[in-house]
C-alpha cells in the first residue's frame, strides 16, 4: 500500500513538472500551429527566441506552474499544516528567486501586493466587467500539494475556509476559487481510486460539490450569509451563481461521449483552452478523463494548443496521481532539467506524510 502510495506522490510531482516542462516552448499556439512546425511533440525541446513569456527558455526547465508547486509543497513540509502566512512568504520567495520565469499578470500583481505587506486575504484580483483577470488557472496549477496533504492527513472534505483564502492570495473570483475546491477533489479521488469509466470517475469526484452549491447545505449557507449581512444579499446571490458556473462547465463532461470525442471536439467546445479557468480545467479534465491509464493523454493535451504548459502540467500531475510515476517514460523523467530537486521535493513530502496514512 504505502509503496503504490509514495510512487503516486511522486508521480504528482513529476508529472505537474514533465506537462510544464514539456509544452511551455508552444504555449498559446494553436493545434494547427503546432502540428505544422514540429509535428507532435513528445519530447523536450528549447523556447524560440521570440517566445511571448520565456524567449530561449533551455529545454526541459518548468515554469511558474511547477515553480509555485514545489514552493506550497516546501511550506507544507516545514509547517506540517496550511500555513497561509508562510505560503505567501513562499510565493514571493519564489518570485525573488526565479524572476519573470512564466509567472502570470495576475499572479505577479499579486505577490507585489503581499510584498507591499498587503495581506494575504487582500491581496487577491478579481475579474471587473471590463476584463477577466483574475480568472486563470493560476491556483488550480499549483494545488496538488494541498490535495495530497488532505489525504494523507485524512482531512479530505475539511478546511474548506483555507482552500478558498489559499485560492484568493492571489486569484480572489468565485469562479477561481470553486474550480480550486474541484481540482482538489478530482486530485484526492485519482489516489485511492482506480477506474475505468470516466463516469466512475466523475460521479465521485462531483458527488459532495454539487449538494455544496446545490443541494440544501447550499440553500442554508446562502440564509445564513443573507440574515448575517442582509445589505450584502445580491453580492452573495450573484457569487453562488458564479460558483455554479463552474461547477456546471465542469459537470457538461458527464454528458459528453468523451472517449468518442477528438481533440479538435475539446478545443471547439473549451475554448481552444485558453488559460481561464472556465475553458482550462474542463479542456484538460477531457482530455485525461478520455484516456486516464495512457500518457498518450499528456501528448494529446499539449499538442492541442492554448495554454499548453498550464494544461499539460494539470493533466500530468492527474496521470501521476491515478497511475504512479511509472506512466512517465524514461526520457521525459530523465530530460527534467531539475529532476533531482522535483524529486527531493516528492521524497520529502513522502517522509513527512505518507506515515500518517
Amino acid at each position: 500500500m504505502n509503496e503504490h502510495l509514495q510512487d503516486k506522490i511522486r508521480g504528482v510531482f513529476l508529472g505537474t513538472a514533465i506537462g510544464d516542462s514539456l509544452f511551455v516552448p508552444v504555449e498559446t499556439k494553436s493545434s494547427v500551429w503546432i502540428a505544422e512546425n514540429h509535428g507532435r511533440i513528445t519530447d523536450y525541446t528549447a523556447c524560440p527566441p521570440d517566445h511571448k513569456f520565456m524567449p530561449n527558455h533551455p529545454k526541459g526547465s518548468y515554469t511558474d506552474d511547477t515553480i509555485l508547486t514545489l514552493a506550497i509543497a516546501e511550506s507544507l513540509i516545514e509547517k506540517r499544516c496550511i500555513d497561509l502566512d508562510d505560503i505567501a512568504k513562499k510565493h514571493i520567495e519564489a518570485l525573488d528567486k526565479y524572476g519573470d520565469r512564466g509567472f502570470g499578470g495576475t499572479t505577479r500583481e499579486a505577490i507585489a501586493n503581499l510584498k507591499n505587506g498587503i495581506h494575504w486575504s487582500k491581496s487577491g484580483i478579481t475579474a471587473t466587467r471590463e476584463n477577466n483577470r483574475g480568472r486563470g488557472n493560476g491556483t488550480v496549477m499549483k494545488i496538488a500539494p494541498i490535495a495530497l496533504y488532505l489525504w494523507l492527513t485524512d482531512q479530505d472534505g475539511k478546511l474548506q475556509k483555507e482552500i478558498y483564502q489559499l485560492s484568493e492570495m492571489t486569484h480572489a473570483d468565485p469562479l477561481v476559487t470553486t474550480a480550486t475546491r474541484i481540482h482538489i477533489n478530482f486530485l484526492i479521488n485519482c489516489l485511492p481510486f482506480s477506474f475505468k469509466s470516466d463516469r466512475d470517475f466523475l460521479g465521485n469526484a462531483l458527488y459532495n460539490l454539487k449538494d455544496e452549491f446545490y443541494g440544501d447545505v447550499a440553500h442554508e449557507k446562502i440564509r445564513a450569509e443573507i440574515q448575517k449581512n442582509p445589505e450584502l444579499s445580491n453580492q452573495i446571490v450573484n457569487t453562488h451563481i458564479i460558483k455554479k458556473e463552474m461547477l456546471e462547465r465542469i459537470m457538461v463532461l458527464e454528458r459528453l461521449p468523451i472517449e468518442e470525442l477528438e481533440s479538435r471536439d475539446f478545443i471547439k467546445l473549451f475554448g481552444r483552452g485558453n488559460c481561464e479557468v472556465y475553458n482550462s480545467l474542463p479542456f484538460s479534465y477531457a482530455f485525461f478523463l478520455r484516456d486516464p491509464h495512457n500518457i498518450n493523454a499528456l501528448y494529446d493535451v499539449g499538442n492541442a494548443g492554448g495554454d499548453t504548459d498550464t494544461n499539460a502540467s494539470i493533466v500530468g500531475g492527474l496521470l501521476g496521481a491515478l497511475n504512479g510515476a511509472s506512466i512517465f517514460p524514461e526520457h521525459l523523467i530523465n530530460g527534467l532539467a531539475e529532476k533531482n530537486y522535483v524529486l527531493d521535493v516528492a521524497e520529502r513530502f513522502i517522509e513527512t506524510f505518507v506515515h500518517i496514512k
